[in-house]
Order: structure tokens, then C-alpha cells, then sequence
């Protein structure tokens, strides 16, 4: 508790009886403490916000100078040149390719799909091989399929745009005509006929000679796994040229056959 001075001020000496003069000294001592401690924070913050301050002015001019075009000083930094390109380093050009290059060791295999598996760690590049024209097939050595043929004669069939004379028989002509006990009868006709029956659309397959030539062939063909040329000569359809077809003619004339009858 307080008690007035002279003056009216109160004053803040403790009363004899009660709280000690000490204690009131400690009081005071603390308080004057505390707000000394205070004026130090605030001291201490005032600082940190002139250092805050001045580092924002600095930022905002870089970017002025920037927007500005004006280059930033930078005499106190160390700059580091870029290295040379490759074209700068040698104005020459390279070697080629070599032939045998190194094998690339990021390649896949994937299961499933064709493709050769290399060995070794190089791979040998080969010249690509050019033919004088592939277009062209050599009638002298390539076998041909022929669809819906068409018999001319007992020995001539057309197909795509081909003249193919069979090959092993003898020409038969589409009017010859043959004798029997009962008369002549159109012997070559029926020849004819008998073949076209034979082959009917199916395709044929022909093997040309040497000496063909394109547009027009001598040949042997086969529709599936009988050889025209045999089955018209054992049929008694046509006389034979190769000897190896003698024999069956000989039978086709004693069972009376085709020409070697009558119709």
C-alpha cells in the first residue's frame, strides 16, 4: 500500500508493518529490468528491417537496370567461357564411315518377330546387288502359272497373252481328220475338245524350253500332278516326239484310243 506525501503524490515506500523495504527494492529492480530487456528487442528489430530494406532496394534497381538494357556490374563475378562446338574445333570434315562398324549394344531383340541375331561385337556392311532389269523374267529358266487357259489345238494352248505349244507331242491340226471302220470323223476337233475338257478353268503350270521366247513358248505343263503332254499321248489324244512317250503310245494305239479308234 501507498501513503500520500506532502505534495499529494503517492508514494511507494511499503508501511512499516507488512511487506518488507527489501522486497519492495527487488520489485522495482525486475521492472527496471524488464523494460530494459524490451528496448533491447526493439533495437535489434529495427536493425534486421534496415537490413531487409536495404536488400530490397538493391533487388528492385537489378531489375530496373535489367528492364533498362543496362548490363548488371559484374567485375567481382568469375565467368566461365562455353566450350567449342565440335564443327569449330576442326574445320575439316571426317573420315567416312568405315566398312566394319562397332555393333550397337542398344539393340532389342524382341521375340516374336523375324530378324537375324548378330554375333560378334562388328557388324560388315555388303554392296546392295542391282539387276539389269527385274521386271523382265527369263522365259529360259523361270517357271510360270497360267490361269483359265484356253486350247487352240491339241498341242497349242493360250493363256495370259502366251502361245504355249506343248512340248514331247506331235501337231494334231483342228481339221485333221482320222479314218474308222464307219468313216472319217474330226479327229483333231475332238482332240481339242478332249484337252479343254481336261484342263477345264484350272491353272496350268509350264516349264519353258530353251529357245523360248517371250509371247511365245514351248513348254512342258501339268495341271496338279498329271503332265498334259503324257496324259494326251496315253489317252490316244496325240502321237508322241519324245521317245520316252513311245511306249504309251504303242498302248493308247493297241486299246484303241482316241485317233487310234472311232468316236
Amino acid at each position: 500500500m501507498t501513503r500520500p506525501l506532502a505534495n499529494g503524490e503517492p508514494s511507494m515506500i511499503a508501511p512499516s508493518s507488512g511487506f518488507p523495504r527489501a522486497g519492495w527494492l527487488i520489485a522495482i529492480c525486475l521492472v527496471l529490468v524488464a523494460l530494459a530487456g524490451c528496448t533491447g528487442n526493439d533495437e535489434e528489430a529495427e536493425a534486421r528491417k534496415q537490413t531487409l530494406d536495404a536488400k530490397r532496394d538493391e533487388i528492385v534497381q537489378k531489375a530496373r537496370d535489367t528492364a533498362a538494357g543496362n548490363k548488371p556490374d559484374r567485375s567481382g563475378e568469375t565467368t566461365i567461357e562455353p566450350a567449342a562446338t565440335q564443327e569449330e574445333a576442326s574445320a575439316e570434315p571426317g573420315p567416312p564411315l568405315p566398312a566394319i562398324e562397332q555393333r550397337r549394344k542398344d539393340v532389342r531383340v524382341i521375340d516374336g518377330i523375324a530378324g537375324p541375331r548378330l554375333k560378334g561385337d562388328k557388324v560388315v556392311r555388303l554392296p546392295g546387288i542391282v539387276h539389269e532389269n527385274p521386271s523382265l523374267p527369263d522365259p529360259n529358266s523361270e517357271r510360270k502359272d497360267f490361269p483359265l487357259p484356253v486350247v487352240e489345238a491339241a498341242n497349242i494352248i493360250v493363256a495370259d497373252g502366251t502361245e504355249i505349244t506343248l512340248a514331247g507331242i506331235k501337231p494334231l491340226p483342228v481339221d485333221r481328220k482320222c479314218e474308222s471302220e464307219d468313216g472319217q470323223w474330226p479327229c483333231g476337233n475332238f482332240a481339242r475338245a478332249q484337252l479343254q475338257r481336261f484342263i477345264r478353268s484350272r491353272t496350268i503350270t509350264c516349264d519353258p524350253l530353251e529357245g523360248s521366247k517371250s509371247g511365245k513358248w514351248v513348254a512342258t505343263c501339268s495341271t496338279g500332278k498329271s503332265d498334259l503332254g503324257e496324259w494326251m499321248v496315253e489317252n490316244g489324244w496325240a502321237e508322241a516326239s519324245d521317245p520316252n512317250l513311245k511306249e504309251l503310245e504303242k498302248q493308247a494305239r493297241q486299246a484303241n484310243r482316241g485317233i487310234w479308234g472311232s468316236p
